[in-house]
């Protein structure tokens, strides 16, 4: 049997299992892209998938490392050089029914970064009384991690340095938008546009990272009514009483709406 995988929001393949396993220990493929289920009729993490995750246990190593400092295996690879000193070594995600980790704090700060974990996700470490998500922890807060960089590097920090960049400048988006996955229908609100995307926010829970949707916007503060195929490339939760606030990058852009649109959140 083949299988479809998203990586890095393309679909490649089919691929068999073995080719699947093999191109994520040569890191061709990450644990965090996904992989089509048939049986689901969905899109999974590779490392939540039985069949793959089943295989990649089998291969554990039988005796102990030779050195405890070693990289965690499905740990994305870093896109800059901040490090952070934390009194907890040691943190753990919860994804689903899956326990990953440990993991050090400078890689879920990472993690976080490059939409590998998600402000929604469930972390926990020794000393906690029960899992909490990770928008709830002051240790992954903004202010926080600044602060910690400058303890560790000695040094007044800009947020060039501690958190990844935007490529487009964003602005204010008070606009409705009406989403749709070609099966259901949903309301939603902008808060913010950037030439790259938009940030929604709105109460259907179930959107996953990944998932492409369709967009439509309603006239609003000077730029006009268009449509859009989005990917959703973030989720991040408030709290259980407020709309999910989505991150969503543009694929394409009805042609019409390009130019003007363009023009006007540059």
């Amino acid at each position: 049997m083949k299988y479809l995988v998203s990586h890095k929001g393309k679909e490649v393949g089919p691929f068999s299992l073995d080719e699947i396993l093999t191109q994520v220990r040569e890191k061709e493929l990450d644990l965090f892209d996904y992989i089509y289920d048939e049986a689901a009729q969905d899109w999974v993490l590779l490392m939540e998938h039985a069949e793959v995750s089943g295989r990649l246990k089998s291969h554990k190593p039988q005796r102990p490392p030779n050195s405890l400092k070693t990289e965690s295996p499905g740990t994305p690879k870093a896109q800059s050089t901040v490090a952070f000193m934390h009194p907890v070594s040691e943190w753990f995600l919860l994804k689903g029914e899956h326990r990953f980790g440990p993991f050090s704090y400078s890689d879920v700060v990472k993690m976080l970064q490059q939409k590998a974990a998600f402000p929604f996700d469930f972390c926990w470490h020794a000393g906690m009384q029960t899992w909490k998500r990770i928008a709830e922890l002051e240790d992954f807060q903004p202010e926080r991690i600044r602060s910690l960089f400058v303890q560790s590097n000695g040094k007044k920090a800009n947020a060039s340095e501690v958190f990844a960049q935007r490529k487009f400048p964003r602005q204010n988006f008070n606009g409705r938008v009406l989403i749709h996955d070609n099966t259901k229908l949903w309301k939603g609100e902008g808060f913010e546009i950037s030439q790259g995307g938009v940030g929604i926010t709105m109460s259907n829970t179930l959107v996953a990272p990944g998932q492409q949707l369709v967009v439509h916007f309603k006239a609003q503060d000077g730029i006009p009514s268009f449509n859009a195929v989005c990917e959703v490339v973030s989720k991040k939760f408030v709290d259980d009483n407020s709309p999910i606030q989505y991150g969503l990058k543009f694929l394409t852009l009805s042609q019409e709406a390009q130019e003007e649109f363009y023009k006007r959140v540059a």
